[in-house]
């Protein structure tokens, strides 16, 4: 019998610093696995817009939540804020997940 292998969970831990907003997404598989990963943060406002890039290479094992970064952001009232994580396993892209940090009035 062959069982379907399900994708990853994968959440965002954020919190709030005074201006800044903290985000640390978290992946966990029912499974051993080594994937790779893409972060992006796009951060824009009346002063402008960055976007920052960041990627390597994540091990995940069975019931052991695994932190992938940590993003620090200042997020600019009234404009968007977002942090975008792609995973990879080899060739197949196994999922795109996202983050509004947006400031929050």
């Amino acid at each position: 019998m062959l069982i379907a292998d399900s994708n990853p969970a994968v959440w965002f831990d954020a919190n709030s610093n005074q201006s800044q907003v903290v985000v640390v997404p978290y992946v966990e598989w029912a499974r051993e696995a080594r994937l790779e990963y893409q972060l992006n943060v796009v951060n824009s406002g009346r002063t402008g817009t960055s976007n920052v890039s960041q990627g390597g290479t994540l091990s995940v094992s069975p019931g052991r939540p695994q932190a992938v970064s940590t993003v620090r952001v200042t997020p600019q009232v009234g404009g968007s804020c977002e942090v975008d994580l792609t995973l990879r396993e080899g060739d197949k892209e196994i999922g795109r997940y996202s983050y509004d940090c947006t400031a929050k009035k």
